[in-house]
């Protein structure tokens, strides 16, 4: 009997009032699986809510749910949000002046989560846990103007896997990640701090006007990125536990401090080769260190050792720190951003349709060839090698540049391509 009373005072807890005008009023705490709808959005919370043990909750495409001032969304069980890409879900302010922290956070306290096409906006922290099991994802997504667009308790967590998300104008991106998270085709611009993360895999990501750091890092793998126009791109400890570290494939330019090394162990897997590693006005590489590091194997953009040297702040300028060794260098690495000339080759005939495109275009010259796909800024997004068709469903709307090589990289030609 008593338990049949809990029961129906937790169920009497959620307060959920809807208008004429389709907006409904969420409070207390809910003890039933729960799905929200388009048709009574958008779902106001007055006050801090609960989602009381394994129950769910489900929103669907299209769905606005607004916070009032410092309020709470915690979830014991999972969120499941798929939007569309024309129907996304939002999470924002109620305020009629947001600001950065206007809302407090949806929080996770152990149940999974499933985030497809949703934007979180002007939170304290848009998204943050204690423990979530294995399997949360988040894809097609943007978290903008947040004080932190993801924030994890510092316990351990478990692995999620972040896909073709933006984090855009936020204080951090994500912040204090204890453990592994999976970033493929994100992007990380003008925030304050893109990320703060611990062995990790990164894969294709663009860092980008981040003000004060692009991404702090543990251990981690990171290939084929761009960090460009951050005032320190990349601060890396290439030494944390067994995880092996990686970096290679990526383009690091037109930063003010380039990679800036904290820890660099000679046990240990790393692989630091491949990357393009130039014009960063106050160093290519900084080595706060006393131990040295290997940087063999990458590209600077110049084959004058006496000028690569003068881009490197180690043991040759300062005896209490330790020696970077940058040769052999390389001169034929990748460089993921389209030069000055690529944007003068730009070609107004088609050599594929549909243009604008939703899923795939197809190529008008059915024959093997390589292709990259730069964002509008010249950062490479995708790239690969295809015949007569490529899938296109993965990338975000908007425009996009790409090049089409032969496979010998003889010629090649770059159109314009719209993605609805």
């Amino acid at each position: 009997m008593k338990n049949i009373f809990l029961l129906k005072t937790l169920i009497s807890l959620v307060f959920i009032t809807t208008s004429s005008y389709s907006q409904t009023y969420i409070s207390g705490g809910i003890n039933e699986n729960t799905i929200w709808t388009k048709e009574n959005s958008p779902y106001i919370i007055t006050d801090n809510t609960v989602v009381f043990g394994d129950n769910s909750l489900t929103i669907q495409p299209g769905v606005v749910v607004k916070f009032d001032d410092n309020i709470q969304l915690r979830l014991q069980g999972p969120l499941i949000a798929i939007g569309t890409d024309t129907n996304n879900i939002i999470f924002t302010s109620n305020s009629p002046n947001p600001q950065k922290g206007s809302w407090l956070e949806v929080k996770m306290e152990g149940g999974s989560y499933t985030l497809d096409y949703i934007i979180m906006e002007y939170a304290d922290s848009a998204l943050s846990y204690i423990r979530v099991p294995g399997g949360s994802s988040i894809k097609n997504s943007i978290f903008r103007f947040n004080n932190n667009a993801i924030n994890a308790d510092p316990a351990p967590q478990f692995p999620i896997f972040i896909e073709s998300t933006k984090f855009i104008n936020n204080d951090k991106g994500i912040a204090d990640f204890h453990d592994e998270v999976s970033l493929t085709n994100c992007e990380f611009i003008n925030n304050r701090i893109g990320a703060e993360i611990v062995e990790s895999n990164i894969e294709s990501c663009l860092f980008e006007g981040n003000t004060e750091l692009g991404v702090f890092v543990y251990s981690t793998k990171i290939k084929n990125s761009t960090f460009i126009n951050n005032e320190v791109a990349l601060h890396k400890s290439f030494s944390y536990g067994s995880f092996t570290s990686e970096l290679s494939g990526n383009t690091i330019k037109n930063n003010v401090i380039g990679v800036k090394i904290w820890a660099f162990s000679s046990s240990g897997v790393i692989n630091v080769s491949n990357n393009t590693i130039c014009n960063n006005s106050a160093y290519n590489v900084e080595n706060t260190r006393a131990g040295g590091a290997d940087f063999s194997n990458n590209c600077w953009c110049t084959n004058d050792l006496n000028e690569i040297e003068n881009t490197i702040q180690h043991g040759l300028d300062d005896i209490n720190l330790g020696v970077v060794l940058f040769t052999p260098i390389e001169t034929g690495c990748p460089d993921s951003t389209l030069s000055i000339n690529d944007y003068t080759q730009l070609k107004k005939s088609n050599t594929f349709y549909p243009n604008p495109a939703n899923s795939e275009i197809i190529f008008v010259n059915n024959y093997e060839k390589k292709y990259e796909i730069f964002s509008i800024n010249g950062a490479l997004i995708k790239k690969g090698i295809t015949r007569d068709m490529l899938n296109i469903s993965d990338l975000n709307n908007g425009i996009y540049m790409i090049k089409v090589f032969n496979l010998d990289h003889s010629q090649f030609v770059i159109n314009k391509l719209v993605k609805k």
